[in-house]
């Protein structure tokens, strides 16, 4: 495949993954809408202080996850 079209295709898998937005599901899963919580940051460290940990550890993950991910498409 051309490196460009791999660059290309790459990086739109990674805008992709990037907006999932994994603490607004999470806190979502557990009934509450994190926009309306807290600071209103669909982030995992409100998830955790206004949802829970479980909650906010899975946002954690998620996001990271994520990032792990992209790398291992860019790697891979």
């Amino acid at each position: 495949m051309n490196d460009t079209l791999v660059l290309a295709l790459t990086a739109a898998a990674g805008y992709v993954l990037g907006s999932i937005p994994t603490a607004y599901l999470m806190a979502r899963a557990w009934g509450q809408d994190v926009f309306t919580l807290g600071t209103r940051n669909p982030g995992a460290a409100n998830v955790y202080r206004t949802v829970g940990r479980v909650p906010g550890a899975l946002a954690l993950l998620g996001d990271a996850g994520k990032g792990v991910l992209a790398v291992a498409i860019e790697i891979g």
